[in-house]
């Protein structure tokens, strides 16, 4: 007779977090310019994302597939993130001038994101990749991680 009531107010009391389905970057990229990294959510249960940092490599030539490469971005402190609504928040990034150590050509931008789960707060860190183009304009089309990017979005701005 209780169990259906106890069930209700327990899953009530149960955090909801919305976590980082994929993110995107533009197309091609021009090295000093500021661009929106954009963020897709979906909703978990019992983890939030607390942290979140950019890095890119170009992708000619040697490629560390478990590394950030130059960092141009972060780390940010990402409580605020799991509490906006979607079309809104974030962060503006600015891509550094790479110009000296990347010709234009292919790149790849990585994300690094640590999230906790559970009571314990359990670790994990989860990685992005996005391929995208340095070269000589900021491109309005953006590139995704994920076939997931058609839904809602939000942005990082500062």
């Amino acid at each position: 007779m209780y169990a259906p009531a106890l069930l209700v107010a327990a899953l009530g009391a149960v955090a909801v977090n919305a976590n980082i389905a994929d993110l995107g970057v533009p197309s091609t990229i021009k090295s000093g310019d500021t661009f929106n990294i954009l963020g897709h959510q979906t909703i978990g249960q019992g983890y939030g994302e607390v942290s979140i940092i950019f890095g890119i490599q170009h992708a000619e030539g040697a490629i560390y597939p478990d590394a950030l490469g130059d960092v141009f971005a972060g780390p940010y402190s990402l409580p605020a993130w799991n509490d906006v609504s979607f079309g809104s928040g974030g962060y503006n990034v600015t891509i550094p001038n790479v110009s000296l150590s990347y010709a234009d050509g292919p790149a790849v931008v990585r994300a690094a994101v640590l999230g906790l789960a559970g009571v314990y707060k359990s670790m994990s860190l989860t990685t992005y990749s996005i391929d995208t183009t340095i070269g000589a304009s900021t491109s309005t089309d953006y590139v995704y991680t994920d076939i997931f990017h058609r839904g809602a979005s939000c942005t990082w701005q500062s």
